[in-house]
């Protein structure tokens, strides 16, 4: 009889995104080899965020036949973001020009977003003044 191999996942909130935990799937499915250079290359990319010099020489490649799962899921993610980010830039759009809705308004019904909502509002009047092109 073959021993059955199991993956344990971390516990997630309820609200976790969805695309996070696809992408933890993919890495807790790679050989333990491959989680630790896949562990190297994320630290490394934190120094350099934070300003920090790396040492590229550091840093082992990990075969692509483990990054591909890798690639698509970052695709399908970053897709997904940009998908998102066009729908609330559309519907802020109209709710402030088309049916004249204040930003104020908006904020007050959501709260959480009002950066992102001051921010779009500002990237409009840019556009609109001309401050910024639009292709």
């Amino acid at each position: 009889m073959e021993k059955k191999e199991y993956i344990q996942l971390p516990p997630f909130n309820r609200g976790t995104d969805p695309n996070l935990v696809k992408l933890m799937w993919v890495y807790v499915q790679l050989p333990e080899d491959e989680q630790k250079e896949v562990k190297k290359i994320i630290m490394k990319m934190d120094k350099f965020n934070a300003g920090m010099e790396v040492d590229k020489e550091d840093v082992h490649m990990v075969s692509s036949e483990y990054i591909e799962p890798f690639r698509k899921a970052l695709k399908e993610v970053i897709g997904t973001i940009i998908f998102e980010t066009s729908q609330f830039a559309c519907w802020l759009y109209e709710t402030i020009y088309v049916h004249n809705i204040p930003v104020e308004q908006l904020i007050d019904g959501n709260p959480e977003s009002e950066d992102l909502i001051r921010f779009m509002d500002q990237v409009f009047k840019d556009l609109k003044n001309g401050d910024i092109q639009g292709n």
